[in-house]
């Protein structure tokens, strides 16, 4: 659920995550075009999973490079990317919390992911900290 309830977010496999006010004639503006840097040969890792901050414009995103990345919905940048292990491996599932969120520093978001090599992870990140960066 977004901060603004006339935000929506997409990811594609061309990894464009977009946020989308949907407040315009029903059509939908596109606000903004949120894209992990290429890699060598310059691939682009696909979205798999999205999750809204519950009280902040902050959206999370998986890929298929095995990266977990936080967006700011406001302005696209890019907020911080964890990988912890799955580099290059495809993320299939992705759950997030946030614990804390109506803290004025937005808590901390605890993320599990399962890859395809049959992995999970646990991830936390202070919200607050990685804003700061």
């Amino acid at each position: 659920k977004a901060v603004n309830p006339n935000w929506v977010a997409t990811g594609g496999v061309d990894g464009a995550l977009k946020v989308w006010d949907v407040t315009h004639g029903g059509q939908g503006q596109c606000r903004q075009v949120c894209r992990p840097p290429a890699v060598d040969g310059g691939a682009v890792a696909g979205v798999t999973r999205l999750s809204w901050h519950s009280t902040l414009p902050l959206i999370l995103a998986s890929y298929t490079d095995g990266a977990v990345r936080m967006w700011d919905a406001r302005d696209g940048s890019l907020v911080t990317t964890v990988t912890g292990g799955h580099a290059g491996v495809m993320i299939n599932g992705m759950s997030a919390e946030f614990v804390g969120a109506d803290a004025p520093d937005g808590g901390t978001a605890v993320v599990v992911t399962a890859v395809d090599d049959g992995a999970a992870r646990v991830f936390e990140i202070n919200v607050a900290a990685a804003q700061a960066r």
